[in-house]
């Protein structure tokens, strides 16, 4: 059975991993955009230098854009269960002597 003091590390270590989690996302798809706009010309259309190198991006931006998501998605919900279990009170478990009315053990 977890301690109070054990319940709040965990609350705080969930709420820690799960801010990182969301900037790492946001990090993450910040570079997928950066990437699409540096290829763009004055048109507004995607350049490549050849058709390997536009299956490779479009797959490779894919791929990232659903971690970024992914990993945005995953840190909220940590963070937020590291934001409800520390509002969580543990009951401390009841010995034989507290259930029989008796505060202080007798020689």
């Amino acid at each position: 059975m977890l301690h109070q003091e054990n319940l709040a590390i965990v609350a705080s270590a969930s709420k820690a991993g799960g801010l990182l989690l969301i900037i790492l996302g946001g990090l993450i798809t910040y570079h997928v955009g950066k990437r699409r706009f540096k290829r763009r010309n004055q048109f507004g259309l995607e350049v490549y230098e050849s058709f390997e190198s536009a299956s490779i991006s479009g797959c490779y931006n894919k791929i990232m854009r659903l971690a970024g998501i992914g990993c945005i998605f995953l840190g909220i919900i940590l963070f937020l269960t590291g934001k409800f279990t520390q509002h969580i009170k543990v009951q401390q478990p009841v010995t034989k002597q507290h259930q029989r009315g008796q505060s202080h053990s007798s020689p």
